[in-house]
């Protein structure tokens, strides 16, 4: 079972340092706003194509097999990134795969981690490691780009730590999720679960795709925006991936009533926005609605549903499909009208999606000893 925890929690932070590795090396890799930011989406582009085809399977198959086949194709899409390196499609296709394995990495371990028996601590330290990855991946690429004058270095250390993970994974023993005995559906089908979890929840998932999206627009349009070098860039976006894991760390232990964190949330995400306009130092504040909103979701959704995969499918189908639908349409607003139209739409989105999760009525439930809403 250790061996297992292990290996999922330094199995995400192998894949979200590989993940961010592209980000302080934007500008090296493509000329021009919209192409730097086809190729940061097309990692969540891939994700979230396949989020929701692992999650089903993490209902059928032992999650276990899915989490070392994920880390598999991580380490595949980090070798091809020096096959044929050089043009913008290659390196556009391999960061596709590279969101392909992610997402299927995502889904299977997030499902494995809300079938424990103490999710809610678990996942607190599986998000701590899932933006400290993203955190040194940042860091490390910028630091080794001024040092080798290379933007594939940090590329290739990431490649080495998948490696490292993916042998770890080897070692993995599967069927040891222990879901609940409550809320559970024992007759539906794959196509009636999915049905219904996309249907109850809905209002959840449109506000998770703003909002988790927000933090990608922020990420993809700042290497543009600012004058800042590699280094320093790493270092602003890096703040927010460690006020996000702070953030989750010291919530975990809480019991945070859902959909009014997620409110808020929304409400400082948009202001956040507006923030990031005039300093970096707004990346701190969507750092910390971040954490709120994503653990207030998988808190809910791990004390609601038994099966955890097709609900955490869902979940990162959304989250995904913010951060690669979001971060292309503020590039766009950004080419076309300027850099705060595309800011100040991204912050009124936030204020829609404060009003869109009070929609979600399914959400107001009791469980025993916790409020949930």
């Amino acid at each position: 079972m250790l061996q297992n925890r292990i290996t999922v929690c330094f199995g995400v932070f192998a894949v979200m340092a590989l993940s961010n590795a592209v980000v302080p090396v934007l500008p090296s890799l493509a000329s021009g706003t919209t192409a730097q930011g086809l190729i940061y989406s097309a990692y969540f582009i891939g994700a979230f194509l396949m989020t929701l085809p692992a999650g089903l399977l993490a209902d059928r198959i032992d999650p276990v097999r899915l989490v070392q086949a994920g880390l598999g194709i991580t380490l595949l899409s980090g070798i091809g990134f020096f096959l044929a390196p050089g043009g913008f499609y290659p390196i556009l296709l391999a960061r596709l795969f590279e969101g392909l394995a992610g997402g299927l990495f995502m889904s299977s371990a997030l499902a494995w981690v809300n079938e424990q028996s103490d999710h809610e601590r678990l996942s607190g330290i599986f998000m701590a490691m899932l933006n400290a990855g993203l955190v040194v991946g940042l860091l490390a690429t910028g630091g080794l780009v001024e040092m080798f004058h290379d933007p594939y270095s940090g590329l290739a250390a990431f490649t080495a730590a998948s490696l490292v993970c993916f042998l770890l994974s080897l070692a993995m023993k599967p069927g040891t999720a222990m879901p609940r005995e409550w809320g559970m559906f024992p007759e539906e089908s794959m196509a009636k679960r999915l049905v219904r979890v996309g249907s109850q929840y809905y209002w959840l998932w449109i506000s998770g795709i703003i909002l988790i999206g927000a933090s990608g627009v922020v990420t993809a349009l700042y290497p543009d925006y600012s004058d800042l070098g590699p280094a320093s860039l790493a270092m602003a976006v890096a703040g927010m991936n460690i006020a996000t894991m702070v953030t989750v760390m010291t919530i975990s232990r809480m019991a945070l009533p859902p959909v009014p964190s997620i409110r808020i949330s929304a409400l400082l995400l948009a202001a956040a926005m507006i923030i990031c306009l005039l300093s970096p130092w707004g990346f701190i504040l969507v750092g910390i609605t971040q954490g709120v909103i994503i653990l207030s979701q998988m808190a809910f959704l791990a004390e609601t549903e038994v099966q955890q995969g097709t609900v955490m499918g869902v979940f990162n189908t959304a989250s995904y499909c913010g951060m690669s639908v979001l971060p292309t349409m503020a590039a766009f607003a950004a080419e076309r009208g300027g850099f705060p139209l595309a800011f100040v739409s991204t912050a009124i989105l936030c204020l829609l999606a404060a009003v869109m999760v009070g929609r979600c009525s399914v959400c107001r439930v009791r469980k025993p000893g916790r409020l949930l809403t």
